[in-house]
């Protein structure tokens, strides 16, 4: 007689931690075939794997089908739940700054409105509804909402994984069109007038970090995570990010990579690293030379510099000119002066051709071949017509 099969098969996967692995579990339905896709248990010994195998099968049929999204979002943002470990087993880690906010979405938005619901029995037709009805009480920016929508759908995603529904409803429900702000980047003779010297800088170290933002597209979290050692004679090496509550992490989207810098940067900063003795943060805080310097005090010194030369804050919040707009000058610039979009996202990080043309801000003199084609269309009828039919 043959002998029944375990309702489900373990399997470890390694993780990016050396000798480190992570159990999945793959169950099996009355029939004895597989449900779906392996299910990380979150468990790295195999007895404590065995033993999430059978609490899970404890729940029934019945329950399965009544789960209610309030049940299943339970912990789910939690950074030892299975979400986020299954994501950083695979090479995609979370941030924990991602984890409460999308914690932060789900409590307040979703679970007052869909909380009560059975997951089997939310429909993108319900879901659509139910946004477009948001949009037209206006009651939350088009982003926001666009937010939730993603945030839901990440949860059932899981869901799907997990084989407490078969497919996702909220894959089909359509966004709401955002108009994004307009965004202008400093003009040239703005930057020069900047970055020519300390002059309209308060502090010496300020006039660095914003001349490495500009030269090297650097987000504000990889500018403070930078690490003395990570400052070479012709690059600097991206590493690490701060993250605001929780410290240095990996960049985001995992965008560790080297930069070039030119000897005016590399002396720009020899300089903050001989005045300052920085034993580990190249631009530490003003108490401790372990923590980095704050987001707010960067922001500040750099609206200062700008009143200094001639753009007010009011200017400046109407152009919305910040510290992340440097990625918006750099990637720009690059752009215009034939710098491929393949080496431009190698600096900026970033991962798609759609990114890249948003942080373009194309002057007209960036676009000067058209002049070639109107001169063109300017000369005799005679001779565009003898053109146009050669």
């Amino acid at each position: 007689m043959e002998r029944p099969k375990r309702p489900y098969s373990l399997h470890s996967r390694p993780t990016k931690r050396k000798n480190r692995r992570i159990f999945y579990a793959l169950f099996r339905d009355g029939n004895g075939a597989y449900r779906s896709s392996a299910v990380s248990t979150g468990c790295t010994r195999h007895d404590d794997a065995v033993r999430w195998c059978e609490a899970r099968l404890k729940i029934d049929h019945k329950t399965r089908e009544d789960i209610t999204l309030f049940t299943y979002a339970a912990g789910f943002w939690k950074p030892d739940a299975s979400f986020a470990v299954d994501r950083a087993a695979h090479g995609r880690a979370v941030s924990n700054g991602y984890l409460n906010i999308s914690e932060g979405y789900t409590r307040v938005h979703l679970l007052p409105t869909w909380g009560s619901w059975k997951l089997r029995d939310l429909t993108a037709k319900r879901l659509d509804a139910w946004v477009v009805d948001l949009h037209h009480r206006c009651e939350l920016a088009p982003a926001t909402t666009n937010k939730l929508i993603q945030t839901l759908r990440t949860i059932l995603e899981q869901a799907v994984e997990d084989d407490w529904i078969k497919e996702n409803p909220a894959e089909r429900v359509r966004t709401i069109r955002v108009r994004r702000p307009s965004r202008s980047v400093l003009t040239p003779s703005e930057v020069l007038t900047l970055l020519a010297g300390p002059d309209p800088w308060d502090d010496f170290r300020q006039y660095a970090i914003n001349v490495l933002a500009a030269t090297t597209g650097l987000r504000m979290g990889e500018v403070r995570a930078l690490l003395v050692d990570n400052v070479k004679q012709d690059h600097v090496e991206i590493r690490r990010s701060w993250e605001e509550g929780y410290g240095p992490r990996e960049p985001k989207a995992e965008s560790a990579r080297d930069i070039p810098i030119a000897a005016k940067v590399h002396g720009i900063l020899s300089r903050v690293i001989h005045e300052t003795t920085p034993t580990s943060l190249l631009f530490y805080g003003k108490d401790r030379k372990d923590s980095p310097m704050s987001k707010s005090w960067i922001e500040k010194n750099l609206a200062r510099a700008l009143e200094k030369i001639g753009i007010p804050l009011a200017e400046q919040r109407e152009r919305s000119i910040t510290f992340h707009g440097w990625r918006h000058f750099l990637n720009s610039l690059m752009r215009s002066s034939g710098v491929s979009d393949a080496k431009t996202r190698r600096v900026t990080s970033h991962r798609t051709a759609a990114m890249t043309e948003w942080y373009t801000s194309w002057a007209a003199v960036d676009i000067s071949e058209v002049v070639t084609i109107q001169e063109l269309i300017a000369l005799p009828p005679t001779f565009i017509v003898a053109m146009t039919y050669r």
